[in-house]
């Protein structure tokens, strides 16, 4: 039942950056500031382990950031999901939670997608 859990929220988290690719943004100054932290810089990229881990999580943040949705998160809660997840901690939300947030983000981004699409077919008539 773990595994379909899983499963969902990373299906979930796909369908969320799809969705944001019309949503607005880039990374923000309080996100920007908080991601360029000292304690980053004590990584030490040595093995095939740490470059793999290193390697995901660019590709999950670099992909995030081209989406726009870093503006829209608050980066601590997400790292803190990621903890949990990789300590084997059940969520902080329940997946009913998550689902509903999801489900209200996505509505949002598609009335914004609505209104710039009603405003570039007025510019082009």
């Amino acid at each position: 039942m773990e595994t379909k859990k899983t499963l969902s929220l990373l299906a979930g988290l796909g369908v969320l950056v799809v969705a944001a690719y019309i949503g607005f943004g880039g990374a923000n100054q309080q996100n920007t500031a908080l991601a360029a932290s000292p304690a980053d810089t004590e990584v030490k990229l040595e093995d095939e382990k740490a470059k793999l881990g290193y390697m995901y999580g660019s590709q999950i943040a670099t992909d995030m950031v081209r989406a726009g949705v870093v503006s829209e998160i608050d980066i601590e809660a997400f790292l803190a999901a990621q903890r949990d997840a990789f300590a084997g901690r059940e969520p902080r939300m329940s997946l009913e939670e998550m689902q509903a947030v999801q489900q209200s983000y996505m509505a949002k981004q598609q009335a914004a997608a609505a209104v710039l699409a009603a405003q570039n077919k007025a510019k082009g008539e």
